[in-house]
């Protein structure tokens, strides 16, 4: 009898998924971020880490469908002990990339949980962030990948984009340099031509921000 084959890709969602389900059914709140949130809004990528938004679980029930759904009951001292002093826990399971579970600590997480979308396949239901809660959100992580995603992202949706959301939760400045860089180099495909005026009007969104700010 041949055997059954599941790809990287698919036994990555199916074992996140179990997590968030478990999670939803315990009562909480999960959204998806980073890697395979860029990926499912077009961002060609591996997925080099999992970032999933929790809340509405306390700790440490948390931490036990943590080590039951990715098999890591060993380390639970450790997952919950991260949980309660830096909201976060890091971890290395096995035959999936680095995962990351934490929970809200700003008002841009907070936003995220509570106003974001479904991307339903063959059974299985994704949570991700809007478009807008995701570039601000990579935004404010910042440093590199994350900061490059989210201007990839921007320039990608920048026909659709609501910039004021964007600005509402995240210092913009970290972006800026980059998208004078994608003008500079998108300006020589006159196609384009919608992309750059809408760039260019975000990039005066935030120039008008900062004198906001600074007034």
């Amino acid at each position: 009898m041949p055997s059954k084959r599941v790809d990287y890709a698919s036994h990555i969602i199916f074992r996140i998924n179990n997590l968030t389900e478990e999670i939803r059914r315990s009562g909480g709140q999960t959204v998806i971020l980073n890697d395979i949130a860029t990926i499912m809004y077009g961002l060609i990528k591996p997925v080099a880490e999992i970032r999933i938004l929790v809340d509405g679980v306390d700790y440490e029930k948390l931490a036990d469908i943590i080590c039951y759904s990715l098999g890591m009951n060993m380390f639970k001292e450790d997952i919950l002990r991260n949980l309660k002093t830096i909201n976060r826990a890091v971890l290395n399971p096995v035959f999936i990339p680095i995962t990351i579970i934490e929970k809200p600590r700003k008002p841009l997480d907070k936003v995220i949980l509570r106003d974001h979308v479904e991307f339903t396949y063959e059974g299985i239901t994704l949570h991700l962030p809007r478009i807008e809660y995701l570039v601000a959100k990579l935004a404010d992580i910042g440093g590199y990948p994350y900061i490059v995603d989210a201007a990839s992202l921007l320039l990608g949706y920048a026909d659709i984009i609501d910039a004021d959301k964007i600005i509402q939760y995240t210092d913009l400045s970290r972006l800026k340099n980059l998208l004078e860089e994608a003008i500079e180099v998108i300006e020589i495909f006159p196609e384009l031509e919608n992309t750059i005026r809408k760039i260019r009007d975000l990039m005066e969104k935030i120039k008008d921000s900062f004198r906001t700010i600074s007034s």
